[in-house]
């Protein structure tokens, strides 16, 4: 009894936690209830485990989060790879910047309008075949993004 109350108290600090983050705007749409997520089981090869869980957490180098700790004010966090004047959040990067389409081609098929709910659906994969898609196509785009920017 005391533990399931500890329990149901920390999954709703947890809750109000994240909602209250503007760090993980885009991880709250996807992660909606406290559990282990399946591709911490499911991909076995440790680098891309650990670049999917870098993307969804926003531990990662795109301009979004790098801005954060340089003190860059949110709508100048712009793609410095394309045009389109976007920030260069996990959304644009997975769904919109035309840097990485012939990879979002491969690994996803074609994606004519990108969309929140697109979105959602692609960070919220249950099957392993999805998951290991969604962790190489971000390995992939991430290099692709180092050797254009001689990072």
């Amino acid at each position: 009894m005391l533990c399931q109350r500890l329990k149901n108290q920390y999954v709703q600090n947890w809750g109000a936690s994240l909602e209250n983050s503007s760090k993980l705007e885009h991880y709250r749409k996807y992660k909606t209830y406290f559990c282990l997520e399946d591709y911490l089981n499911s991909i076995v090869n440790d680098n891309l485990r650990v670049q999917l869980c870098r993307f969804r957490t926003s531990s990662h180098m795109l301009e979004n989060e790098m801005g954060r700790f340089a003190s860059v004010a949110r709508d100048c966090r712009i793609c410095k790879l394309c045009s389109l004047n976007q920030i260069e959040s996990e959304y644009h990067f997975l769904l919109c910047c035309p840097m990485y389409r012939c990879l979002r081609t491969k690994y996803f098929g074609n994606i004519h309008w990108p969309s929140l709910h697109k979105f959602v659906s692609i960070m919220s994969c249950k099957t392993k075949s999805h998951m290991l898609k969604l962790s190489m196509f971000i390995r992939d785009a991430f290099k692709m993004r180092q050797d254009a920017l001689n990072i």
